[in-house]
């Protein structure tokens, strides 16, 4: 649905291996569009489709809610309109495309964008801690992310494999991670982030987040075939000699292309299962 709540221990397990349990509770939104507004943005969209869109961009109307998705809408639009246009023409610029190669693709103009804000509270630990995370270590899936934090708790796997911890502000200061997208776009000139988020300490106060993800179009395909026509600037050049330098094995691992929708199902559906079988779901 447009707008979700995930109580804790119902987050998605994306590492298994080290974690059992994830402290963390999230409220979740797409945009919030009518029907109309739905079919003005998707006019050939099947009767599946359509339905599809509805669910995922439907909010509630209970009036306790009102303040809440009244400020989450605009903190999602001045997410977007302040920071993901220009990262994406950014982007763009850096991988040799005109300003618009990213940014078109971001738009919902040929199938559904599901770009999501999510309001993360991580509650302090009750108890043991051993194989308790907030959140296991992942990518995230889209093309990038927004991130603030006020106080420390997530870490970044640097290059050599060790964990930082990330910048935590109490002002309006947000970070950007790649996501899996960008790093297929790019042939891995842009490596995805892994990241993972520490339990709150017991007796602490819960810890507080957000995080806008921005996403590609439901089925805009992704690969890097699709920078065949990469034009070198000043800009451009370090990754252009990068990809020109680039094995062809490693090359072949990024040209097969991918749909937002197929590699987000994918991922997702890996990480509830893995949950499902620790029993905590």
């Amino acid at each position: 649905a447009g707008f979700t709540s995930l109580p804790v221990g119902a987050e998605p397990l994306y590492d298994a291996d080290a974690a059992t349990t994830q402290r963390v509770h999230s409220l979740n939104l797409h945009d919030s569009l009518s029907a109309d507004e739905v079919d003005a943005r998707l006019p050939d969209q099947t009767p599946s489709d359509r339905a599809l869109a509805l669910s995922y961009h439907a909010w509630p109307t209970e009036p306790s809610l009102v303040p809440l998705l009244a400020a989450a809408a605009e903190l999602r639009s001045r997410l977007r309109d302040s920071l993901c246009e220009p990262l994406l023409h950014a982007f763009a610029a850096l991988l040799g495309g005109e300003e618009e190669m990213l940014a078109r693709r971001c738009r919902g103009g040929r199938s559904d964008n599901t770009s999501l804000l999510r309001l993360l509270e991580y509650p302090p630990l009750e108890g043991a801690s051993e194989g308790t995370w907030g959140v296991s270590a992942h990518t995230d899936y889209e093309v990038f992310s927004l991130l603030h934090q006020d106080r420390p708790g997530l870490q970044l796997r640097g290059r050599g494999g060790g964990w930082l911890s990330a910048p935590h502000s109490a002002e309006r200061c947000c970070f950007v991670l790649v996501g899996d997208m960008l790093e297929r776009l790019s042939a891995g000139y842009f490596a995805a982030t892994p990241h993972r988020v520490l339990p709150t300490p017991a007796g602490q106060r819960a810890r507080r987040s957000f995080v806008y993800f921005q996403a590609f179009d439901e089925e805009e395909p992704v690969s890097a075939t699709t920078l065949a026509g990469a034009r070198r600037t000043p800009v451009s050049a370090p990754f252009l000699a990068w990809l020109e330098a680039l094995p062809e094995q490693a090359r072949r691992r990024f040209a097969h292309p991918v749909t937002q929708r197929e590699w987000t199902e994918a991922k997702d559906s890996a990480a509830s299962a893995a949950l499902a079988e620790c029993g905590v779901g």
